[in-house]
């Protein structure tokens, strides 16, 4: 009997071990649709969020993830930081990421993440960035037109290492366009103070990488044990949502389960 319960252990073991390869190696697109009167009726924009690659875990992952978005092309994409890891020497899929990204989409903007303010070479980094035709948000607004549709593309420099500045981000804003907030750390929604961009979107926690039925995430870094603010959209005090998406890649363990790797388009539609 107890030989039998070994196996049956050992064939679990190897069943999960499989799925954690999986979720990592093979990315899925999760699709958001968000409704706004702050848009026209008819008005729309179709962003693709990307967020955590940590310099990818092989030269497929790039394809991969160009497969897994099929037929979409999106508006604008936006990159809400750690495009590399801490650790990252060779630069090479990142920049066969913003190659692939820029053949779909022209506009794409990005912000730093905890991972690029610990990598050596993150001026060479943003710099290969912008080369590349990238729109670098640290602390930045801008504006971002779609056909009829006009509207605030703002963002601020890492908040989990204290590094924003949502003053600077903010204070070109005509609040009367529809506003995006790009951070990295969702503890950007503790330092908004008087301001409500419409939609802040995010990466950084992962989803907790790992993850368990009933309880979810169980720690994530900034956010502590069984936090709230893990993955998927959340109302804020006032008009803001926040959207995390749990990332492309994986940071400490090369790991994932019960939440696999992911891109986000996101859909804002006008209803106004």
């Amino acid at each position: 009997m107890f030989g039998y319960l070994i196996k049956i252990a050992a064939a679990a073991a190897l069943l999960i071990a499989a799925d954690m390869a999986f979720e990592v190696n093979f990315p899925v697109v999760r699709e958001i649709n968000i409704d706004t009167e702050r848009l026209k009726m008819g008005e729309e924009v179709t962003l693709l969020q990307i967020t955590d690659f940590h310099g990818g875990a092989s030269g497929e992952i790039v394809q991969r993830l160009i497969k897994a978005l099929g037929n979409i092309r999106p508006d604008a994409v936006v990159i809400t930081g750690d495009l590399v890891d801490r650790s990252t020497e060779d630069f090479d899929n990142v920049y066969a990421l913003i190659s692939e990204l820029r053949s779909l989409c022209p506009s794409i903007f990005f912000v730093s993440g905890n991972h690029e303010w610990s990598n050596d070479r993150r001026k060479e980094l943003l710099e290969k960035l912008k080369e590349m035709g990238a729109v670098i948000l640290n602390n930045k607004g801008s504006s971002f037109a779609v056909r009829s549709a006009d509207i605030n593309m703002c963002g601020v420099d890492d908040a989990y290492r204290c590094k924003d500045n949502i003053e600077k981000a903010m204070k070109s804003v005509n609040s009367n366009k529809y506003t995006i907030l790009l951070s990295h750390s969702p503890k950007i929604r503790q330092r908004l103070g008087l301001y409500s961009p419409d939609l802040i979107l995010c990466g950084h926690t992962h989803g907790g990488q790992v993850r368990f039925p009933l309880v979810g995430s169980v720690i994530e870094p900034g956010e502590g044990l069984f936090p709230y603010f893990d993955k998927g959209m959340f109302k804020l005090k006032g008009k803001s949502l926040l959207y995390i998406d749990s990332g492309v890649g994986t940071s400490k363990l090369p790991i994932r389960f019960l939440n696999r790797s992911q891109m986000s388009v996101i859909r804002i539609r006008g209803k106004g």
